[in-house]
């Protein structure tokens, strides 16, 4: 097997982990989340995700470190320098385990202030310091240090290892889940259920670094003070998106606690989880470009990065319109079939988060070729500006509009933030015009998602569903309706030709499945 295929084969197995585990993972997701709503009810439900939300700054802890590691081990892996491998990983060991402590002290003084803050009922107040503790060990003071070994696996190229212990650990999550609710327990034993889960995954990926990495040590001795200068100011950078993009993402629920009761916070947390399903589903396939971005670089090919900058934000924005528009179109359908009636208000926000994730898809491309090309100052810049759009949106917002006004500064920060600031710098960077751009990529897909929403709407009025799996069904024709408007009004010969030529070559030659591709 040549280098070019080998290299090939380990992204294909590496990818095909990924979507596994997406799929898995959203299947997990599916199922838990009405069991876990039915049996905690609101109020618990509503608790338990406000906890994790708070919990995700704490984690911000891990100071940009993890990838730094994913950085350093494939670095040397490529150098073949297997002696500073360990000292980089030996150093980010002691960095880790301080880190886990200061993680410790940070929850001790959350503890303190926690439910006064929150204005948690009275009659939960045990029960949201015993799931703080309980789920800081897990998100923080473990997690952090333990956590080394999977940034390990991943920088070595076993990322389909960690893919496997990640499904295998979620499959015990839900097992224990249904089990610990099941048998009557509460929030509280659903903690430590949750815990119970991580251990085991994470000490899956101590043992397989140890056997799968070649020549792995980590011990104090090797800890090398002189290289932690280098690392700290890569992964200070990466900080700064880290926490950008999670105050972005985890946000939400906390402002809607100072405002308003924990039901909020429960429909909340629900739309938002369908809404990020979307989102995580197109950024599975976007998140490949990078190595080709990164080649393309390094060649010095400014033509194709353009076309990947135009095109392939094209076809990712008009194949994220397809469950976006499927979801928008069934909000109401969706949530009602799946946790029940009692969250069908909030159907007009889970539309907006939708919408939000969906038009935040062409940055995502953009940031892929702006931090590939050199440019991730001014990426993580953005990330901090959509940050602060979305926060002051937010607030200014859900007093007028309730939980839909915190939805929709979701919206006008992905508008203005990410669209108008972020992929706007992308295309003048890239010599592309604005009307290049709206002509080759937004309109394309806003016409499609339109298509697909009035086909969807009209089978809906004509057709209710009342199963979720006849949901799905009536989503078929509106999908299939924007691929025809994508394929007949949007689709160059050019491209058309290569979509055929593609399909026939690989009809034609069904004995090279490990052929290199082409182009």
């Amino acid at each position: 097997m040549t280098g070019r295929t080998s290299r090939s084969a380990q992204f294909a197995l590496n990818a095909g982990a990924s979507y596994l585990r997406f799929g898995m993972n959203m299947v997990i997701m599916l199922a838990l989340t009405p069991f876990m709503v039915g049996r905690l009810g609101a109020q618990d439900f509503g608790l338990w995700s406000l906890v994790f939300a708070v919990l995700g700054f704490v984690a911000l802890m891990d100071c940009g470190f993890a990838t730094s590691t994913v950085k350093y081990v494939a670095e040397c892996r490529g150098a073949g320098d297997f002696e500073r491998r360990n000292r980089m990983v030996s150093t980010l060991a002691v960095v880790y385990l301080g880190l886990g402590l200061v993680g410790a002290i940070c929850i001790a003084l959350l503890a303190a202030f926690f439910n006064r803050v929150f204005a948690i009922p009275a009659e939960q107040h045990a029960r949201a310091l015993a799931i703080l503790w309980i789920l800081g060990f897990r998100n923080v003071i473990l997690a952090l240090p333990l956590g080394l070994f999977q940034g390990v696996l991943f920088g070595d190229q076993k990322i389909w290892v960690v893919n496997i212990i990640q499904i295998v650990g979620n499959a015990l999550y839900a097992v224990l889940t249904v089990l610990t609710l099941s048998a009557g327990g509460g929030v509280v034993a659903l903690a430590w259920a949750n815990l119970a889960a991580m251990l085991a995954e994470y000490a899956a990926y101590v043992v397989l670094a140890f056997l799968l990495v070649p020549g792995l040590r980590v011990s104090p001795r090797l800890a090398d003070r002189s290289l932690l200068g280098e690392m700290t100011s890569f992964s200070l950078s990466q900080l700064v998106v880290n926490v950008a993009a999670l105050v972005r993402l985890r946000t939400d629920p906390v402002i809607l606690k100072l405002f308003l009761p924990l039901s909020a916070v429960a429909a909340y947390t629900v739309a938002l989880r369908i809404a990020e399903a979307v989102y995580l589903l197109t950024k599975q396939g976007v998140n490949a470009m990078s190595p080709v971005v990164a080649m393309l670089k390094g060649e010095g090919d400014e033509q194709k990065i353009r076309f990947v900058l135009l095109n392939a934000a094209k076809f990712a924005f008009v194949g994220a319109c397809l469950p976006a528009a499927a979801a928008a179109s069934f909000s109401r359908d969706l949530l009602t079939l799946w946790v029940g009636p009692a969250y069908a208000w909030a159907a007009p926000t889970m539309a907006l988060l939708v919408t939000a994730m969906w038009l935040s898809v062409p940055q995502m491309v953009a940031a892929i070729v702006l931090v590939m090309g050199g440019h991730h100052a001014f990426s993580a810049r953005a990330q901090v500006v959509g940050m602060v759009l979305n926060v002051g949106f937010s607030l200014l917002l859900v007093r007028p509009l309730g939980m839909a006004g915190v939805a929709a500064g979701t919206l006008l920060a992905t508008i203005i933030g990410d669209l108008l600031y972020a992929t706007g710098h992308a295309c003048r960077v890239h010599s592309v015009t604005g009307v290049q751009y709206l002509r080759r990529v937004i309109v394309p897909g806003v016409a499609a998602a339109l298509v697909q929403a009035a086909v969807s709407l009209t089978l809906r009025a004509a057709m209710p569903p009342h199963r979720l799996w006849e949901v799905a069904l009536l989503a078929l024709p509106g999908m299939g309706a924007a691929l025809a408007v994508l394929w007949l009004g949007f689709t160059d010969p050019s491209e058309k030709h290569l979509v055929v030529t593609r399909i026939l070559r690989r009809r034609a030659a069904p004995a090279e499945p490990h052929a290199a591709p082409e182009g």
